[in-house]
């Protein structure tokens, strides 16, 4: 059999989208889109291409296809504060905090409260993914001997990570332990908790981080690469 070559053909088509398909998530979109195009679409395609290249002694042998649905851009704070989503969900960009806000939509009779929690969880659901950051901690060990060393906030959670070689660290209970972040010119209170097999326990309450949410965002993209 003779090797076979691959042959790309790319169409764009410029549509307008009904207003409940707006607000799905891109996935769901393409796979909806997908299934209406159909084997209408997909295989008529193959089999007038295989008409029109058998002439040229050209076989097609079968045919994949890739849908997808590209958007414009959205920002978020159309129906709810930015303010508000940024402080339930530190560690979104603004498309996904676009489509946190989407999901919710506009809840008036909730508190800001209840509110907030269920921008929350609607983004622990879109992402609950570990986004890092360097940071600094300083705190006091438990023989009143200060500390300052390089970690990793994970701040999707509010949690820091150190590196395996300060596994055994402990730090001084009830001691205050702060947290330097990037573009951070103070530090912020971060909480020890105790010390596991896994190291040092230290969490930074997430409404501590919104102010810096966006230098947070550079550096773990910076991070990857």
């Amino acid at each position: 059999m003779k090797d076979t070559s691959r042959l790309l053909l790319t169409y764009t088509l410029e549509v307008s989208l009904p207003e409940a398909l707006q607000k799905m998530p891109r996935a769901d979109l393409a796979r909806i889109v997908d299934g209406l195009l159909g084997d209408v679409v997909h295989q008529g395609l193959k089999a007038v291409a295989t008409k029109r290249l058998q002439g040229s002694g050209i076989v097609v042998h079968k045919m994949q296809h890739r849908v997808d649905v590209e958007r414009p851009r959205r920002e978020p704070g159309k129906t709810l504060p930015k303010e508000l989503l940024v402080r339930a969900a530190p560690h979104l960009t603004d498309e996904e905090l676009a489509e946190v806000e989407a999901r919710v939509g506009n809840v008036p009779f909730l508190s800001e409260e209840e509110l907030e929690k269920r921008l929350r969880t609607q983004a622990l659901k879109l992402c609950n993914d570990v986004r890092l950051a360097p940071v600094v901690v300083r705190g006091v060990r438990p023989n009143d001997e200060p500390l300052e060393t390089e970690a990793q906030l994970n701040f999707t959670h509010g949690s820091v990570f150190f590196d395996e070689s300060q596994r055994n660290l402990r730090l001084k209970a009830n001691a205050p332990v702060e947290v330097l972040l990037p573009g951070a010119e103070t530090p912020v209170l971060g909480r020890y908790l105790g010390t596991t097999l896994g190291g040092p326990v230290v969490e930074v309450p997430l409404h501590l981080l919104a102010p810096y949410r966006d230098f947070l965002l550079a550096a773990w993209q910076a991070g990857r690469g």
